[in-house]
């Protein structure tokens, strides 16, 4: 999953019920099959206190940011990266 990212930053306000995109995404991040694809993949959490709605952004080896809107997107979404860096190359 983490095979062509170089880093993710995952922003959410830990209370706020519209966090469960980012938490899964989190979750499968930190899984020891993604970690192991990409060891060198920065993984940044950022838990926010204002009503900023969850946000993954995502950045790929080659430079290009992409960010994701975690509230309206469905988690098996963010974790299609190898189809979405093979289609840019």
């Amino acid at each position: 999953m983490l095979k062509f990212l170089s880093r993710v930053k995952i922003e959410f306000n830990a209370v706020d019920p519209r966090t469960a995109a980012c938490m899964e995404f989190l979750a499968q991040c930190n899984a020891r099959k993604a970690q192991e694809s990409n060891p060198a993949c920065q993984l940044l959490v950022r838990c926010r206190t204002d009503d900023h709605p969850p946000q993954i952004t995502v950045t790929f080896v080659n430079g290009v940011e992409e960010v994701l809107d975690a509230m309206s997107t469905p988690c098996a979404d963010h974790s299609d990266f190898d189809s979405r860096e093979s289609a840019a190359s």
